[in-house]
């Protein structure tokens, strides 16, 4: 018995970029905020979307709609 291949129709792919939006507090004016205070106010952040209860729109709140989008070829 020969076996028939079937095509698969591939489904479409999108790229979409967001952008996470955090808040820290700091000695330093906007201009000279250090990249360690960056990277624990973005962790914060992070952590705050993994403790969130299921269900809670925390992570939406914080990226909001997709800035860019485009289809993966």
């Amino acid at each position: 018995m020969q076996t028939v291949k079937i095509p698969q129709i591939k489904q479409k792919k999108y790229n979409h970029a967001f952008v996470v939006a955090f808040s820290i507090e700091s000695n330093n004016d906007g201009e000279h905020v250090t990249e360690r205070e960056l990277l624990i106010g973005l962790t914060k952040r992070l952590l705050e979307f993994l403790e969130a209860k299921v269900g809670h729109t925390l992570a939406s709140e914080c990226c909001g709609m997709p800035y860019d989008t485009y289809e993966n070829y």
